[in-house]
């Protein structure tokens, strides 16, 4: 798999590397520590003569990356280091790292391999007559998803204390309210004492941030992504996909692309994500099946998809479960699991092309496979019924072998039984390299 995909991941050790380049030659047999503890872990030893690249102190201990790319903590005085050298404190290091991360080129850079969702993008401020005589700063902020909420990082525009802030420092945390689109906030100022009497309010790609103290309304506009940016073109939709060769050859459902020209898969391999250019080879609203091929000179074919397709009717009460990406605007974009029983053997009003079962799906699961507890393809995601809960379905495995004969050449479908013995758990792991989440665009 490309591994130079994650452009985010590799831009950090990038920077990092620029600021550190302190190069140290060890004057005594060393061993490396996973924390600045001799009683923890040993995670290589060294020999002196031995080079390597202190990035910051810790204490008694410095903090070093070897030859061989590992990272763990050597005491100090086994080697000699210049004063010339510029090693930072911990405190200081994690500081670079951080403002690093929410450089405004950073920021971009994650969001063009992982997606964006419909808040996040860069704003400006907007300033009425009485706040430009009043002496109030426009700034340019970026909004970025966290695991709480988001964050409002300052990118620039500071016309007072413009000592105070630098590009990346967080500007405000969010928070998610029971209501759609209002938040509260912590305001952060240049003191970096947080106000909590601000909530703020989303419309129309306009922040609005109201401070209840001083009834103060601060506007900031929406400027990327544009209409016309790359990345905006990409998250019309979502959903959920899985290979059918190691070649590139995909399938999702029919109403996942439909009405899209543009389609983008991302793949995570270990960790790693990338982003593939991909094209509609075959299609069919009836069945609601479509297959795609990854379209984009930066693929590399897998080993192996290491899966069957099993087409066999499975019986009521067989266990099954599901990867996929639920509503990832709310949840992220990491790969979900879940699970639940084969509840009927056919749909909506008898419909045999569908299995009816209790696995939880939500948007974004549409298009997902459908596996049962061996780690065999049984079925693809289909859709749910809102008024009622626990019946989804899913479209049976057999009618997609149909489509596949359609094709205008053979393709070699996996029939592997490397997930034979795993555990859940390792069967997981395993799966999620193979199913992607799918972005549409115009």
């Amino acid at each position: 798999m490309n591994k130079g995909g994650f452009v985010f991941f590799i831009f950090m050790i990038i920077s990092v590397t620029i600021i550190a380049q302190n190069k140290v030659t060890l004057t005594r047999d060393s061993e490396v520590y996973r924390t600045p503890n001799r009683n923890s872990e040993i995670v290589d030893k060294l020999v002196a003569g031995s080079e390597c690249e202190v990035l910051f102190y810790d204490g008694s201990y410095y903090m070093a990356r070897l030859s061989n790319n590992k990272e763990g903590y050597i005491i100090s005085n086994n080697f000699y280091v210049p004063q010339s050298l510029n090693i930072l404190s911990k405190d200081a290091y994690d500081e670079y790292v951080r403002s690093e991360k929410w450089k405004k080129r950073s920021i971009i850079q994650n969001w063009e391999v992982n997606g964006i969702d419909r808040f996040e993008g860069i704003y400006e401020g907007l300033k009425s007559s009485r706040q430009v005589e009043a002496g109030h700063s426009r700034y340019t902020l970026a909004l970025v998803k966290n695991k709480i909420g988001y964050l409002l990082i300052y990118l620039d525009g500071a016309e007072t204390y413009t000592h105070k802030w630098k590009e990346g420092d967080v500007k405000a945390r969010i928070y998610p309210t029971a209501q759609n689109a209002t938040f509260k906030v912590d305001w952060i100022l240049p003191s970096k004492f947080s106000q909590k009497s601000h909530f703020m309010q989303l419309v129309g790609g306009v922040i609005k941030i109201i401070d209840l103290d001083y009834g103060e309304v601060y506007s900031l506009m929406k400027m990327y992504p544009n209409k016309d940016s790359e990345i905006s073109n990409r998250v019309i939709s979502t959903g959920s996909g899985f290979f059918i060769s190691n070649d590139g050859y995909l399938v999702t459902n029919f109403h996942v692309i439909d009405g899209s020209k543009k389609h983008q898969i991302g793949i995570s391999i270990n960790g790693e994500k990338s982003l593939f250019n991909a094209k509609v080879l075959i299609k069919d609203k009836k069945s609601d099946l479509a297959i795609l091929k990854i379209d984009d000179e930066s693929f590399e074919p897998f080993d192996e998809i290491p899966y069957s397709i099993n087409t066999n009717l499975l019986d009521v009460g067989t266990n099954v479960f599901t990867l996929g990406y639920p509503m990832p605007d709310e949840t992220g974009t990491e790969l979900k699991y879940t699970d639940g029983k084969i509840n009927a053997q056919t749909g909506y009003k008898g419909d045999a092309q569908l299995y009816q079962i209790s696995v939880n799906i939500y948007p974004g699961n549409s298009g997902g496979p459908l596996f049962d507890f061996d780690g065999n393809l049984t079925g693809i995601v289909n859709s749910g019924m809102p008024i009622l809960p626990g019946v989804n379905y899913a479209i049976k495995v057999r009618y997609l072998m149909n489509l596949i004969e359609l094709l205008p050449s053979d393709i070699q479908l996996p029939n592997s039984k490397a997930l034979a013995g795993q555990t859940m758990t390792e069967k997981i792991k395993i799966l999620s390299n193979y199913c992607p989440i799918i972005y549409n665009s115009n």
